[in-house]
């Protein structure tokens, strides 16, 4: 992507795309920025120069709500692994921005939503875990009914707060409650309910979660939010169980999906989807951060994270790093000091009349926008021209599909260009709301001209064929999505492979860096040859994980596991070179 700059303007005018190629501008009723004055040919505005296809608008209209964020924090957990959590939390209050409003339910057999607003003693709304509760429900025993009107108020130099007067009960700003809130964290308990050796937990995650949300869509519907889940464990009772909590009774197993021999997966998705639904269309992020050796049930819940654009973490505690920095990364913040996270986002595609927008496969919903864009092909969440995105961040990535359509059967013009329009409407961490536009032009040519090999750019359609593949796999049969996968890979090899008698000595694998003390860090083979007294490899597991493999300790087998053992304890120095690690 080129570089992008930004304009602090009201928008002046609106572009669309007409039949006949033209870029037609609507008059809004609002004035050119003051340096618009002083276009000519040798002064343009960013607009107008090749170089900047990206541009952002900062609108001059603000969010009426900060920034929320809900912590939904398991209880049932081992005390060194609730206190790291309760560190971790406490610690994160500190990064949120002051005027952020923030929350607490805890759960454990039963769940309980803190009342902050309640300075006299600690407050709390107890729901039971074995009951279904729908969102009336929740609202009365909340004491958040529909009778109760909406108030408005303004605080200086910060965003409007536009909410149900009851909402104060359960969700403050961080400069108000954080005294509050840090006194309820760190006299959290475990959850008080015993649990038979031969027993899981109780943990109500499913009845959690349903309050969470039923008390976020009363109190601030269509509002910017985090729901953020901490789990220790699966739910074992009520809603969305997904195991019994008989120890004897194993989680269901791949095998178990396959042959149908599934006893509650089946509810739990469903249940989880129906939170998933309830959650985007109020633009509320789902958070899940893991912290068990075993499974939490993912696989149920997926769906709440995939539809929001939530983060998904899983850790084998929540005492490791990778939880406490994964964690502390997600309050990441710019130059500016602005948390580096969008909210109630909008992706509007627009295109010429020779292309087709055939899906988008991403964490999105369908923004139900028919328009001319829409090609009948279906790839992803299709049959649209526009997607809502609860959450984004400066590294949220889609896949955007189309198709080339030639008008009234005739061929198209090779010098003439397909034009791509992406317009993201989102609110920004600060409290504006942002329009940022991306315009892309692409030349026709005719399937047989060697530059478009040249042109190919094979990582791009590496990761845009995978992503659909992953997609089929989720709806298809296995064997029906390989065979397809084997279908396009030979077209594609036959369209733009290249052929070399060395190639076969080519092999695609991670890189392991090698650290030492008078060479800079260089890649070395994944072969066992490359370990050395002197050196240290280092190698990034799937989401930064780091494993300190001290040579001849434990945890050592993870690097040993990943190399070629091309030594062993009967070979030497083979040809002259030194010898490594021996592995047996």
């Amino acid at each position: 992507m080129a570089e992008s700059v930004v304009h602090n303007v009201a928008l002046p005018f609106v572009g669309t795309f007409m039949p006949k190629k033209e870029f037609t501008l609507e008059a809004l009723g609002n004035a050119f920025p003051p340096h618009y004055k002083d276009i000519s040919n040798t002064n343009l505005p960013a607009e107008l120069l090749p170089k900047y296809t990206t541009i952002e608008y900062t609108l001059n209209r603000a969010a009426q709500v900060p920034p929320i964020f809900l912590y939904v924090v398991d209880t049932c957990l081992e005390d060194d692994d609730l206190k790291a959590l309760k560190d971790s939390l406490v610690v994160s209050l500190s990064l949120l921005p002051p005027h952020a409003l923030v929350g607490l339910i805890t759960f454990g057999t039963m769940a309980q939503v803190h009342e902050l607003g309640y300075s006299e003693c600690p407050k709390s709304y107890v729901f039971r875990g074995t009951k279904e509760y729908s969102s009336k429900q929740i609202q009365e025993m909340l004491g958040l009914g529909a009778q109760t009107l909406r108030a408005q108020t303004q605080r200086p130099g910060q965003p409007g707060v536009t909410q149900n007067p009851g909402a104060a009960r359960f969700l403050l700003p961080v400069q108000q409650c954080e005294f509050t809130l840090t006194s309820i964290l760190e006299q959290l308990q475990r959850d008080p309910w015993p649990v038979a050796n031969d027993k899981r937990p109780q943990r109500c995650t499913g009845v959690a979660m349903s309050v969470a949300i039923g008390l976020m869509e009363t109190t601030f519907p269509a509002a910017g939010a985090r729901i953020m889940l901490f789990c220790g464990g699966p739910a074992t009772e009520g809603p969305g169980m997904v195991v019994g909590n008989e120890l004897k009774e194993p989680i269901r197993s791949h095998h178990d999906i396959e042959k149908d021999n599934v006893k509650y997966y089946k509810k739990a998705t469903k249940f989880y989807d129906a939170l998933a639904k309830r959650s985007s269309a109020n633009s509320h992020i789902v958070d899940i951060f893991a912290g068990c050796l075993d499974q939490v049930g993912l696989l149920e819940m997926k769906s709440m994270v995939n539809s929001t654009g939530g983060y998904m973490i899983l850790s084998d505690s929540f005492t490791t790093s990778i939880f406490k920095q994964s964690f502390q990364r997600v309050f990441n913040k710019d130059a500016q000091g602005n948390l580096q996270m969008g909210f109630n986002a909008t992706l509007d595609v627009q295109t010429t009349r020779e292309m087709r927008v055939c899906g988008l496969i991403g964490h999105a919903i369908s923004g139900n926008k028919k328009s001319a864009s829409v090609a009948e092909t279906e790839i992803g969440i299709a049959n649209t021209s526009a997607w809502k995105m609860c959450g984004i961040t400066p590294k949220t990535t889609v896949a955007v599909y189309f198709e080339v359509v030639s008008q009234h059967g005739q061929p198209l013009q090779h010098n003439n260009r397909g034009l791509i329009q992406f317009v993201t409407h989102y609110q920004h961490s600060s409290g504006q709301f942002r329009l940022r536009v991306t315009t892309v032009a692409r030349n026709f040519a005719d399937g047989g001209n060697p530059q478009i090999a040249q042109s190919f750019d094979q990582e791009a359609a590496a990761v845009l064929m995978a992503r659909i593949a992953i997609f089929k796999a989720e709806i298809d049969d296995g064997p029906d999505v390989l065979r397809w996968l084997d279908r396009m890979l030979i077209r594609l090899c036959q369209k733009f492979a290249d052929y070399h008698v060395n190639n076969s000595l080519i092999m695609i694998q991670p890189t392991l860096m090698s650290y030492g003390f008078d060479t800079s860090p260089q890649p070395v083979l994944l072969d066992s040859v490359s370990i050395k007294p002197d050196e240290l490899l280092v190698d990034r597991f799937p989401v930064p994980r780091y494993i300190v493999c001290d040579q001849h300790g434990s945890q050592a087998r993870f690097l040993l596991s990943k190399l070629n053992p091309s030594t062993t304890h009967v070979s030497g120095g083979m040809y002259g070179t030194p010898q490594g690690e021996t592995l047996i």
